[in-house]
């Protein structure tokens, strides 16, 4: 037994094995309290991620019409569509406010060397919503528009570089070559669908959309 400074009080000090026992009792309960915080925060992201995905109202495609769409994708031939040669992703926030984010998925097909104008989605999915629109224009095209019309324009310089645009799934080397003429375009982004507000259908005016410029602008949870 010791005696305690100040009280006096003879105590008996606890074996080294008890110690050892309840310090792994309490990094226990301690990585406990973290795994659960983490499935927290994952369930609060997927009920915003679900809540953002709103449902669009409606009735189910009935089987009449799905056999019509059948025929009419045999015989028709899409052609504007089946140019589509790009998937991009990125983030856009809208021209009157950074906080409001959306991740923006574009398939885009060339005009020519110079233009290229993309279909933009919320999602990759099967069942996206089409969203917005993007034109992509080069350096060269972008300095021959009237100083009023710069403006709505925006360079995609740190995008690529900050590698927040990327092509999904795409090898590296192709990845790098492709954004390597990304990089030097401007874009002007037009979204017709608030889907951050979790609206059903495409209701208010279109948005001008804008691009992140520098670092700290990306929404952290998006960006995850």
């Amino acid at each position: 037994m010791r005696s305690c400074v100040g009280c006096h009080v003879y105590c008996i000090p606890l074996p080294r094995v008890a110690l050892h026992a309840k310090a792994s009792s309490l990094s226990w309960q301690l990585k406990t309290l973290h795994g659960a915080l983490i499935s927290l925060n994952q369930l609060l992201s997927n009920h915003k991620a679900m809540s953002n995905h709103a449902q669009v109202p409606g009735e189910p495609t009935e089987t009449t019409t799905s056999l019509v769409e059948t025929a009419t994708g045999a015989i028709q031939g899409f052609r504007p569509i089946k140019q589509i040669h790009e998937h991009l992703c990125a983030f856009h926030f809208y021209g009157y406010d950074m906080t409001r984010q959306v991740e923006a998925h574009h398939f885009c097909a060339h005009q020519n060397e110079e233009m290229r104008q993309c279909l933009i989605y919320d999602t990759p999915e099967a069942d996206a919503k089409l969203i917005g629109l993007e034109y992509m224009i080069s350096e060269n095209l972008f300095l021959t528009l009237p100083d009023e019309e710069k403006p709505l324009w925006h360079s995609h310089l740190y995008e690529v570089k900050s590698g927040v645009l990327f092509m999904p799934r795409v090898p590296g080397p192709i990845e790098r070559h492709g954004l390597d003429k990304v990089c030097k375009t401007y874009g002007k982004t037009i979204h017709f669908w608030q889907v951050d507000k979790g609206d059903n259908l495409p209701l208010g005016l279109p948005q001008l959309m804008m691009a992140l410029t520098r670092d700290g602008q990306l929404d952290e949870e998006l960006g995850r």
